[in-house]
């Protein structure tokens, strides 16, 4: 028999290996997937939600609908937020969530997740949208919290507007558009928040809480405590800073006075007072205080609060109405927003008075409260009626502003335009 040669032996080898490389490979083992149904791709404006869902389904390895299959939803790009939620697909394998845009012109690209049974990533989709500022009113960005139906009020300092929220302060610079939470705020028992927040004219802040008493900063990072002389810190009712003097009233404790910046507080007895629930101090244009307490009681101070006399009103205003806000402008009128949408004004100079009246039948509770003054006009908000929104002492009518929801509180701007809080945020306006 003929032999082969060694490089015909090689030549046989490499064949045969090359023809076993040819067998097919087996299969990898198919695995469950999802895909996106609807909800890519769209538009939408700063702070608010998508128009559509966004629609992921999940099959089996057969093409099934995948039934009861956890789905996590993570924000990729922009900043942005999504819902998840511990329920599974569907019995169409579908799940879907809704997507709130974020406040920056940058893409933002949202990541949907099908876990497995440990709860790891076995496939992906992405869902894509692009942003703009919105045309008219927006929502606020930066803001963590709804505010729900509350009457906080802004404070401005050194062209920076403040406003509090989740147990924080926040500012903006931008006119409303944006917000930046302010860093250090005190560390505030489980069920505190902050009461009142307020500047003297140095600019340093202080903050009245619910049950921790009062701080200031001066940098609005470091923080120090000014209670003293207080009682338990519950239930406060009133705040009132200034440069020379600070008062504070709590709920049966009645009024307390510092003159030293808050290093010490003596308790101011109130003649015929015997209940101690004060919810407004003011001071006048001419220096006199005037506190008002829950019985609506009017009593003025001309010696910075060592003894009060109470002031009798004349005809007209002789009982006010369940009082919801009480403030002084630079004239030195008293404004009262009362119940059944009334707004009383009283001038100290003349004892006389004047009422504008908004009620209108609809069988709810109508009040005014809110009131505030801006280039010598009285801005307020009318809760209840109607036509419920901001109205001014323009001709006494409701403000066309073009603002559909409901308005807790307002703040008008220096480029004319408002901040004005509502029952799902805060908006601004974007010219």
């Amino acid at each position: 028999m003929k032999q082969l040669s060694p490089l015909a032996i090689l030549l046989a080898f490499t064949l045969s290996a090359c023809q076993q490389d040819e067998q097919p490979l087996p299969e990898a083992p198919k695995q469950h997937s999802i895909s996106i149904l609807y909800g890519n791709n769209q538009q939408g404006f700063f702070n608010e939600w998508l128009p559509d869902s966004l629609v992921i389904q999940a099959l089996d390895p057969e093409g099934m609908p995948a039934v009861g299959w956890k789905i996590q939803f993570d924000i990729i790009a922009g900043d942005g937020s999504v819902n998840n939620s511990d329920l599974g697909t569907d019995s169409s394998g579908i799940f879907y969530t809704y997507w709130v845009m974020g406040c920056t012109e940058e893409p933002q690209e949202v990541a949907a997740y099908l876990l497995n049974a440990l709860g790891k990533p076995i496939d992906t989709a992405i869902f894509s949208a692009s942003v703009s500022p919105p045309n008219g009113w927006g929502r606020a960005c930066g803001m963590p919290c709804n505010y729900g139906d509350s009457d906080r009020e802004f404070e401005t300092f050194d062209g920076r507007v403040y406003l509090v929220n989740c147990k924080s302060i926040y500012t903006t610079d931008n006119y409303g558009a944006n917000w930046e939470e302010i860093e250090g705020i005190p560390t505030l028992s489980p069920s505190s928040t902050i009461f009142d927040l307020q500047f003297n004219s140095q600019g340093r802040m202080y903050i009245l809480t619910e049950k921790d008493g009062i701080f200031y900063s001066e940098d609005h990072k470091n923080w120090t405590a000014i209670n003293g002389d207080l009682p338990g810190f519950l239930n406060p009712l009133a705040f009132l800073v200034e440069d020379s003097s600070m008062f504070v009233s709590f709920y049966g404790h009645g009024l307390f006075r510092s003159v030293d910046g808050g290093n010490s507080w003596q308790n101011i007895p109130v003649e015929g007072e015997n209940n101690w629930r004060f919810e407004y101090i003011r001071r006048h244009p001419n220096g006199d205080l005037y506190l008002l307490d829950t019985w609506y009681t009017l009593r003025k101070s001309a010696d910075n609060g060592d003894t009060w006399e109470e002031i009798t009103l004349d005809n007209q205003l002789n009982r006010l109405r369940e009082v919801e806000a009480f403030e002084i402008d630079d004239s030195g009128i008293l404004y009262f927003g009362e119940s059944r949408a009334q707004l009383s004004m009283f001038s100290t100079d003349t004892y006389q008075s004047e009422k504008q009246s908004f009620y209108e039948a609809n069988h709810s509770s109508q009040y005014v409260s809110d009131i505030r003054f801006a280039n010598g006009i009285v801005y307020f908000v009318i809760k209840g009626n109607p036509t419920p929104g901001i109205y001014s002492s323009e001709n006494w009518e409701r403000q066309d502003i073009g603002f559909k929801k409901s308005v807790y509180s307002h703040y008008l701007q220096s480029d004319g335009t408002f901040l004005i809080n509502s029952q799902d945020g805060l908006y601004y306006f974007n010219q």
